[in-house]
C-alpha cells in the first residue's frame, strides 16, 4: 500500500514548478493578478469540456486497452497487452477491457480532451485521469478523480486534484476531498490506498504517444 505521499510523474516543464512527489492535497494559489485571471478562465474551459465529454457524443471518440488473455488467466487478474482498440459507443466496452480511453474532439479535428480510465478488478475505487489541451495541443489542465469506499471516515469519498498550465507553466492546483452529501474530509484523516501513480504529460502529442492509443487512432 503506497503511503500518503502520491508519486506524479510530470512531463511539463520546469519539473521543479509541477511539485513532482508532493502531497497530493497540497493546493497552488496562483501568484500574479494575470495567473490569477487565466486561472478563472482555465477553471471555466475545464467545467464547460467536462459537460462536452459527458453529453456530446458526436464529438466523442472511444477505446479500449485490453488485457493478455493468457497472463490474465495465469496470474488470476487483468494484466494488459499492448493492444488498443476502437470502441463503437459506451454501450459495447470489450469484457476484457484494461484501460477505458475517451476523446474529446472538436469540429476541426485537434483533440480538447483526453480521459484515462483504468479497470477497477475490485470496484473498490474508480479513477480517472483527464487532460485539456488548446487548439493547439498544448496541456492547459489536468485532472485527477478519484472516488473510494475505503479509507476515509465518511464514504464514497471524493478525491479531486486539478492542474492549470500556462505555457508548461504551473500556475495553479485546486485540491478537494469531500465524502456524503459533499462533507468536507480533512485528508489526515484519511489512509489513501487508491493513489496510483500518474503522469502528466505537456501536449496531446506526447500523451498520444505515452498511451500508445495512436495504434487505434
Amino acid at each position: 500500500m503506497k503511503n500518503i505521499l502520491t508519486t506524479v510523474v510530470i512531463a511539463l516543464l520546469p519539473v521543479s514548478s509541477a511539485m513532482a512527489g508532493s502531497a497530493e492535497e497540497n493546493p497552488v494559489r496562483p501568484v500574479s493578478a494575470p495567473d490569477t485571471r487565466l486561472t478563472s478562465a482555465l477553471r471555466a474551459t475545464v467545467a464547460k469540456l467536462n459537460q462536452q465529454l459527458s453529453n456530446d457524443s458526436t464529438k466523442v471518440r472511444l477505446f479500449a486497452q485490453l488485457a493478455d488473455k493468457q497472463k490474465s488467466d495465469e496470474q488470476g487478474h487483468l494484466v494488459p497487452s499492448n493492444k488498443i482498440v476502437k470502441v463503437l459507443d459506451a454501450k459495447s466496452w470489450p469484457e476484457d477491457t484494461v484501460t477505458s480511453y475517451i476523446a474529446l474532439v472538436r469540429n476541426d479535428g485537434t483533440v480538447a480532451v483526453f480521459q484515462e480510465i483504468p479497470v477497477s478488478e475490485s470496484g473498490d475505487w474508480f479513477n480517472t485521469y483527464t487532460h485539456y489541451y488548446d487548439e493547439k495541443g498544448k496541456t492547459i489542465a489536468f485532472q485527477r478523480y478519484s472516488s473510494f469506499f475505503n479509507g476515509c471516515p465518511d464514504s464514497p469519498s471524493n478525491e479531486t486534484s486539478t492542474y492549470y498550465y500556462a505555457e508548461h507553466r504551473l500556475i495553479a492546483k485546486d485540491y478537494s476531498l469531500l465524502g456524503e452529501n459533499n462533507k468536507k474530509i480533512e485528508p489526515d484523516q484519511c489512509d489513501f490506498m487508491y493513489r496510483h501513480d500518474y503522469s502528466i504529460w505537456g501536449t496531446w502529442m506526447e500523451t498520444k504517444n505515452a498511451s500508445g492509443i495512436g495504434q487505434a487512432w
